[in-house]
Order: C-alpha cells, then sequence, then structure tokens
C-alpha cells in the first residue's frame, strides 16, 4: 500500500471516529456485513441449561433481575449530588470465571426468560418495563462475556464495535428479546420509544433509564424497573440525574448538559416543548443559565473501581426464597474516601414520614464509618413508600435519602450522630439492640422525617 492511499485511509478512520462522538445518530447499520464484523461473545463461560422445572425458573423475571441487580450494581454516592451507581465487573467477572454454578444458572434463566417472554400478555407499562431491563442487563453481560480483551481489561462498549463506526454494537442484531433478533438500538429507539410516543408527544424519560454502560450515562438502578411503579422510578432516575455534574451543571451564566439533550433533542422538545422546559420539569435547580455548553461524553465503562468482597448467589433451593437472602451494604467512596459498613437495617421496626406509607420488604439502611476519620460516618436510606396520586390511586415510590454526619456522643453502647443546620439530622444507633434511629428536618419546614429500624 503506498504512502498516500495509507495517509487517505488514516485520516478517513480519524474523521469517522471524530463525528462518531460528537453524534452517534450519524451513523446507521441495518445488517451485519460479512468480513466487517467484530466477534463477540454472548455466552457464560460454560453452557448452562436451566431445565424449566428447576426452582429457580419458578422464579418471576423481575425477581431475578433484583437478585442479580442489588448485588452488582453500587450505589457510589447519595441525593446530596445526586444518587449515583456503578457496575461491580470485577465481580461478575470472577463469578463468571469461577464458573459459580448458582451465578451461571441465574444469567443463563433471565437471558432465557428475556427471550421467550409473550410480550403479549403484559400490559404497556409492563412492556417498557420489560425492554428497559432487558437493554440494561444485556449490555452489562455483554462486557462481562468480553471484559478482557488482548489479555486487558475493555475500557468502553465501543471496543466491541467493528469497522469504522464505533458504535456498530448498539445496531448489531444479536440479542434475542421476546421472540426477537434484536439490536440495542432496536430495543432503545424503536421498542422502547414506540411505546412511549402517543401521536407528537413522547416521553423522554426512558433516556434516563436505557444506560449504554458508560461513565456519561444516567444512573443505573439497583432493582428492576417494574409496570406498576415505572412512572415512580422513571421520574426517580430522571430527577436523580439531573443533579449529577456529569448531566447538568451550572457555572456563572453557563449551563454545562449532558450530550443526551444534543442527540435526542426532537425527543425532549416533544416531551415538554423544549430541552430547557423539559430540565426544568425534573430539575431543583433555580438558575439554568443563559449560554448552553455541551459535556463531552464520557464512554469509559461504567466500572467500580473499589474493591470489595464477591457477593454471593443463592441456590434458589425450596428452601431459599427471595425473602430471606442476605443482602450486605457494599463499600462506596466519596471524594476518593472509603466508608465501609457496620450496620445494614432492613426490617423496619416503627416509622412515621411525610413521605407516605413505608413498605418494609424494600426499605433498607445502611450506616458506614470513615476509617480515616471516626468521628465521621455516613447514611445512606433507600426508603420506599406508598402514596396516592392525584387520581386516588395507590402508587410506590421509592424515596434515598443520604447524609454525611458527625459523631455528637458515644456513651456505653450508643453512638449520637448528628448533621446541619438548616437541615436537622439526628441518627442514634443502638449497638446491644441493633436499633437504627434515623430523623430527619428539613429547613426550617415543620415536616419531620422519622425513621426507626431494627437491624440485622
Amino acid at each position: 500500500m503506498s504512502k498516500a492511499v495509507s495517509s487517505i485511509l488514516t485520516a478517513i478512520i480519524l474523521i469517522f471516529a471524530g463525528c462518531a462522538d460528537k453524534d452517534q445518530q450519524k451513523f446507521s447499520y441495518d445488517q451485519e456485513s460479512a468480513g466487517n464484523t467484530k466477534t463477540v461473545s454472548l455466552k457464560t463461560q460454560q453452557d448452562i441449561k436451566v431445565n424449566k422445572d428447576d426452582d429457580i425458573y419458578k422464579r418471576e423475571l423481575n425477581e431475578l433481575l433484583d437478585v442479580f441487580h442489588q448485588r452488582f450494581i453500587v450505589q457510589v454516592t447519595g441525593t446530596g449530588s445526586g444518587y449515583d451507581s456503578l457496575v461491580d465487573y470485577d465481580s461478575l467477572h470472577a463469578l463468571r470465571v469461577r464458573k459459580d454454578l448458582n451465578f451461571l444458572k441465574l444469567i443463563a434463566t433471565i437471558k432465557d426468560k428475556i427471550s421467550t417472554q409473550d410480550i403479549e400478555k403484559l400490559n404497556r407499562d409492563e412492556q417498557v418495563a420489560f425492554y428497559i431491563n432487558s437493554y440494561n442487563f444485556l449490555a452489562i453481560n455483554l462486557i462481562n462475556n468480553n471484559y478482557y480483551i488482548k489479555g486487558k481489561i475493555v475500557q468502553s462498549i465501543k471496543e466491541l464495535s467493528a469497522g469504522l463506526n464505533p458504535f456498530e454494537i448498539f445496531k448489531r442484531k444479536i440479542h434475542h428479546v421476546a421472540g426477537e433478533k434484536l439490536s440495542f438500538d432496536d430495543i432503545e429507539k424503536v421498542k422502547v420509544k414506540g411505546l412511549l410516543t402517543n401521536g407528537s408527544k413522547v416521553d423522554a424519560r426512558f433516556h434516563f433509564a436505557v444506560i449504554c454502560v458508560s461513565t456519561g450515562c444516567p444512573v443505573t438502578l439497583n432493582k428492576a424497573y417494574r409496570g406498576d411503579r415505572l412512572d415512580q422510578q422513571l421520574d426517580f432516575v430522571t430527577t436523580e440525574g439531573l443533579k449529577l455534574d456529569r448531566m447538568l451543571r451550572v457555572e456563572g451564566k453557563t449551563r454545562f448538559q449532558t450530550q443526551l439533550f444534543d442527540w435526542y433533542k426532537d425527543d425532549f422538545e416533544k416531551d415538554a416543548g423544549s430541552v430547557e422546559d423539559f430540565i426544568k420539569k425534573f430539575s431543583t435547580r433555580t438558575n439554568l443559565g443563559e449560554k448552553i455548553e455541551f459535556i463531552d461524553y464520557d464512554w469509559s465503562l461504567n466500572r467500580l473501581m473499589t474493591r470489595r468482597p464477591v457477593p454471593t448467589i443463592p441456590s434458589f433451593g425450596n428452601d431459599s426464597g427471595l425473602g430471606s437472602l442476605s443482602i450486605n451494604c457494599p463499600q462506596i467512596t466519596l471524594k476518593r474516601r472509603t466508608y465501609k459498613a457496620f450496620s445494614y437495617c432492613t426490617k423496619v421496626l416503627e416509622a412515621k414520614t411525610n413521605l407516605g406509607k413505608v413498605i418494609n420488604k424494600n426499605t433498607n439502611a445502611c450506616l458506614y464509618e470513615n476509617p480515616n476519620d471516626k468521628e465521621e460516618a455516613y447514611i445512606a436510606l433507600n426508603l420506599e413508600t406508598e402514596i396516592e396520586n392525584k387520581d386516588g390511586d395507590k402508587v410506590i415510590t421509592t424515596n434515598v435519602l443520604s447524609d454525611k454526619l458527625k459523631v455528637k456522643e458515644e456513651k456505653d453502647n450508643i453512638i449520637s450522630y448528628k448533621k446541619g443546620v438548616f437541615t436537622k439530622i439526628k441518627v442514634v444507633f443502638d449497638k446491644e439492640s441493633k436499633t437504627l434511629g434515623y430523623i430527619r428536618k428539613a429547613g426550617f419546614s415543620k415536616k419531620k422525617t422519622i425513621v426507626s429500624f431494627e437491624c440485622q
């Protein structure tokens, strides 16, 4: 090959790569082109066949997805800067290469249920939740099956693409979903968007729920989306996502916003009239600036870098009900400091709250200490409540409450923590009875959120 031809080809590749990061929608990929595809693995470490008479197969898909999410999607910050999460790919990889039978059965069963789901048996919201769950699970599992490339950990899902199009992996029809062979783009832009389109209106919140396993993405929910609480879950990830600096921040008179608002501007306009109106609808920020700049999208893997014990996967035998699963607090990292949990609470002893009726089953709290500062602690609560919407229907909503605390007093078996002037927080942990008390009074409001837990 002549130097001139080589230079031209190099220039073409650089042009395509540059355009790709600016706008992934500029590429089209209708079918796999012979000789121009990169082989990616869709299989687990070994082929596992799950008999439909097995106990694990009798579980609902959403129950199995909850087990997967609770163990491998890790909350890394609290609501002060937005709910955020990372994926523990190292643990996923460890279980895969160890050929952990319970793990392989879990993955195989989820994949089979996604593949064979009778979509016509689900209502619209259940269908939307199913396709969002399918996309997110299949994306994470695809990374796990291709975690190492030439002996090195994959840095971005784009590394799995073939040819000049860095987004080819999103357009390749390799996923079996509800009896169809679909691409990631098919799932997101045809199935999910189609279900959420009504005439000229589009519910654009789905862009904050469908996750491309990248750092620049919105947050990955650590539980399955469900049809009966889809509206609340979409509200949650959109509102919490817009609290994150990588999604939205204002400096002086300039609003820096995610490129999602550039790539999918039309969807957000069809939702709220304009991108700014969409942001106002879901953001708690009052100052949105006058000038707009877009934040470069970070396509690096949304990987948890903090080491932690590899989670245990239940056997799903006759005696291993989902309600009895042992779920421990993950380590969290705040401003490069790693906090370790010393209390996990999952059984609500008492709950008085202005946020609605507390649901015991999915309410929990983790209390952390900073190993480098014994006077500092951190609490993270996931509070599920039942409320009545404007139509009088009872719906489930999730509230994430989190605070950095300081030790106020330590006496006998009691440790008391406090926080703040405007937002007053009081936390009391009784080591002997293992009871955690939590009281929050926000600002000058007379309303209190009072939650007491019996800890395990």
